[in-house]
């Protein structure tokens, strides 16, 4: 489950397009017929026919209209189509394209992606072409975030102050949150959560609001390092005074429901992940999240729905492949569930728990060679994952290979010495080579270890009967019956009067 640290928002808004804008003429280039196809597009584009408008681009690109890619791409803007709107800017500007608002809309989802480096060189780049256009197409407030992110704060106040000079409301409440007070201590605070020193993080944020109460970000951050101390109740206390400064901060929502899932508030988590969905419908982390918390609340239907959601806003969230197939194999969908498992490992060929659980789902369909392939992929991954070779063993003795199964167990007891259910498993794979002496031994060990383990005394009864011990046979049968042992009781009734 992920947690958020210091994110602040950014707004961008698209400009309507006409030839000229702030005096730079743009070059529109590819003939009449393009031009002609580039108008069409503004039409249905007013009808909010995108798709239209996209197919009349592309003929006017076709045709050798460059500033069609950037139009094309605000199209795929209002179909959230993110990803093909960058590649379409990009392809705009790599052709020489130098209209300020396509660099302004790059930065903006360079910035929805984190990569605030290359949204900050595409704000000034669009200052450089166009430093007189009017405040509203000016992005100093956004250049303001971008450096915020990279931890530059003093650069960040410069910026906002000069969005706030040109009139911005947005910008003049950030400098009053986030500039006057000693940054010092703010940055200090984040130097030293970055270098594992969460204690001094923690104290240097709570200077920081003792000069300033009202510094929502102070809170936020010093909830985010008395998470990682697990003082799980510091910080939703904190996370909660961050809420009350902005209440529309959804990742302060979202890792308030984190604080709670850990105290195993599940409702409480529930609350607030869908709170921080509310405000930002596409914030996948809060989706799967809350289907993992769905989950543990045995709400596997709505687990399956928040993380296909999930999945839907980024396609490439393993985690939400991985628990959306938990989930399924909990319903005993199990071929769905290797669907999903498969995917989290096209993602990450080295997730391990998505082999083990893949290879698990294919034991329940009876597809031994399969789980035993998914078992050692996870053994090479993890080689002391005691559980992987117990069920990797599982599986061969399924096969009928009792000694590759009696290796398998031996392995998982070596890691383990006192993994119960290898050494029962590993008396049944010796009972089966007549072993029965040998599976005695194993049998006994693991009721030492659980005295209550019901099956290891009936299997125990079985090679004693098998030795010739009824009566001690009886004995075990017996007590696996009084712990509820039906196939036990049945053979006390039938063998042991």
């Amino acid at each position: 489950m992920k947690n958020i640290l210091f994110t602040l928002a950014l707004l961008i808004s698209f400009v309507s397009f006409g030839q000229t804008a702030g005096g730079i003429i743009l070059e529109f280039g590819g003939g009449p017929q393009a031009e002609e196809y580039s108008k069409k597009s503004e039409k249905k584009s007013a009808n909010k026919d995108y798709y239209g408008a996209i197919a009349d681009l592309t003929k006017a690109a076709e045709l050798g209209m460059n500033f069609a890619y950037f139009k094309r791409g605000v199209e795929k803007i209002y179909l959230n189509d993110d990803d093909g709107a960058l590649k379409d800017f990009t392809i705009y500007i790599d052709n020489g394209g130098k209209y300020f608002w396509a660099f302004r809309s790059r930065a903006s989802i360079y910035y929805d992606k984190d990569m605030f480096q290359e949204a900050l060189e595409d704000y000034l780049t669009s200052i450089n072409i166009d430093p007189n256009e009017a405040f509203e197409s000016h992005p100093y407030y956004s250049i303001g975030h971008c450096r915020s992110a990279l931890g530059d704060m003093d650069g960040a106040c410069e910026d906002w102050k000069k969005a706030s000079e040109k009139g911005n409301k947005f910008a003049a409440n950030d400098i009053l949150k986030y500039c006057n007070f000693s940054q010092d201590y703010f940055k200090s605070g984040l130097e030293k959560y970055e270098n594992g020193d969460l204690l001094g993080a923690i104290a240097d944020y709570t200077k920081a609001i003792e000069i300033n109460p009202n510094i929502d970000l102070a809170y936020f951050n010093r909830g985010f390092s008395k998470y990682d101390l697990k003082d799980y109740k510091g910080a939703i206390s904190d996370y909660t005074k961050a809420i009350a400064l902005d209440p529309n901060n959804a990742f302060a929502y979202s890792n308030r429901g984190l604080a709670k899932y850990d105290l195993k508030d599940y409702k409480g988590a529930i609350s607030d992940y869908t709170k921080a969905i509310e405000i930002d419908p596409n914030y996948a982390y809060a989706y799967s999240n809350r289907g993992l918390t769905k989950y543990y609340l045995e709400d596997n239907k709505g687990a399956i729905e928040d993380y296909t959601k999930a999945i839907e806003i980024d396609p490439n969230d393993e985690y939400a492949f991985y628990n959306r197939g938990f989930s399924k194999a909990k319903l005993e969908d199990y071929k769905e569930a290797i669907s999903d498992y498969t995917k989290a490992i096209e993602i990450n060929p080295n997730y391990f728990k998505a082999y083990y659980n893949r290879g698990f789902a294919k034991d329940d369909l009876k597809d031994y060679k399969g789980a035993i392939s998914d078992y050692t992929k996870a053994i090479a991954l993890v080689p002391n994952n005691a559980y992987a070779y117990s069920n990797r063993g599982l599986a061969k003795y399924y096969l009928k290979d009792y000694k590759g199964a009696i290796s398998d167990y031996t392995k998982a007891i070596e890691i383990d010495p006192n993994n119960a259910f290898a050494y029962s498993n590993r008396g049944l794979a010796k009972d089966d080579l007549k072993d029965y002496k040998g599976a005695i031994e194993d049998f006994t060990k693991a009721i030492e270890i659980n005295p209550n383990y019901s099956n290891a005394y009936k299997n125990r009864g079985a090679s004693k009967e098998n030795l010739g011990d009824l009566s001690d046979a009886c004995a075990d049968w017996r007590k696996a019956a009084n712990f509820g042992d039906t196939d036990s009781a049945e053979r006390v009734e039938n063998q042991c009067n």
